[in-house]
């Protein structure tokens, strides 16, 4: 594999990543009434949430850590799933309970249970699709 081709497949990755998020949390993350209350509030979204631009930037640095860890020895597109899972679990798990601690409206813990197992499935993609794209890229074949 290339470097030009390791760095394609990171900025593919993250816009990957960028979607799925979206569409997940815009449709298909159960919350309370009150979240959706806190989160809709003009105030508390100017204060807490990124624009589109620094979100996609940090999915960049997420898909970055990704191909570190997949992309400097040869692996299959199972084990860089793998690997992929494991690193958005370990990273959600930090954040999700630094957020959990940080919000002052009721959250079940089955959320964070329904969004650390997305983020298995969504690092295991995004796992698979830097090692296919960055051989694709590289012109290797997957």
């Amino acid at each position: 594999m290339t470097l030009r081709g390791g760095l394609i497949a990171v900025v593919l990755a993250a816009l990957v990543m960028f979607l799925l998020d979206f569409v997940f949390y815009m449709f298909l993350m159960p919350m309370p009434a009150e979240c959706k209350t806190a989160l809709a509030s003009v105030s508390y979204t100017e204060a807490n949430m990124p624009s589109p631009a620094w979100y996609y930037l940090m999915e960049l640095a997420v898909a970055g850590l990704i191909a570190f860890a997949t992309l400097q020895v040869p692996l299959t597109v199972g084990q860089a799933a793998q690997r992929g899972a494991l690193i958005l679990v370990m990273i959600t798990g930090a954040i999700d309970i630094n957020w959990g601690m940080s919000i002052n409206v009721p959250w079940p813990i089955s959320g964070l249970f329904i969004e650390v197992a997305y983020r298995a499935v969504l690092g295991a993609v995004a796992g698979a699709v830097t090692v296919i794209l960055a051989k694709k890229f590289s012109g290797a074949t997957a």
